[in-house]
């Protein structure tokens, strides 16, 4: 994400800043400073420190989500354990690998206690939305007669509970990436060995 103006070099500033020291122990001048400004040029663009958190917010998750497919569930048509791979391991490897999102996570890990809104932001995308869309997924997969008939939100959350974990290790052990990819190719081989029928 490439920053084109003032408001989004000053968005880009806040998510570096916050996903290192959390919202509380950034100020509004040190995000300003970052882009050598001063910190009241951010009360030109946002109403104050938590104006500008919330946008951050919404505009990376954006980008998160339009990266991710989320956006539009229905055209995800997999017919096969091997595209259910290449399909998984495409999103998996931009999860671990895109600076704009490893530091979205790192935010919303840091401020989900901070307030109710937080907490469920990052309920929906860590958890719902990953269940729904696999869910829908699987549901595809079982009409193509491509895995086996059982309760697709379970077999979701089967499938993509041990890759989250795996991706929040990640996060904090950055150094384990390559092993870390390997243990959920293992995790996916082994799913689609036990319920892939094509």
């Amino acid at each position: 994400m490439q920053a084109n103006n003032t408001k989004e070099r000053l968005l880009l500033s806040a998510l570096e800043l916050v996903s290192e020291k959390g919202s509380a122990a950034t100020s509004v001048d040190e995000i300003a400073e970052k882009i050598g400004m001063k910190g009241p040029v951010i009360y030109k663009y946002f109403k104050g420190k938590e104006a500008l958190l919330h946008e951050l917010f919404d505009m990376t998750s954006t980008y998160y989500k339009n990266n991710m497919t989320m956006h539009n569930k229905e055209s995800i048509v997999l017919k096969s354990g091997q595209e259910l791979k290449e399909f998984s391991l495409k999103l998996i490897n931009f999860t671990i690998s895109d600076d704009i999102v490893i530091k979205l996570r790192k935010v919303t890990m840091l401020e989900q206690y901070n307030s109710d809104e937080n907490r469920k932001k990052m309920t929906e995308y860590q958890f719902y939305n990953i269940i729904r869309q696999f869910t829908g997924i699987f549901k595809s997969m079982m009409e193509a007669g491509a895995i086996k008939e059982v309760d697709p939100e379970v077999l979701a959350l089967e499938y993509t509970a041990p890759i989250t974990i795996l991706i929040q290790l990640c996060d904090r052990e950055p150094e384990l990436k390559d092993d870390i990819i390997k243990k959920i190719e293992t995790h996916i081989d082994f799913f689609i060995s036990n319920y892939c029928t094509k």
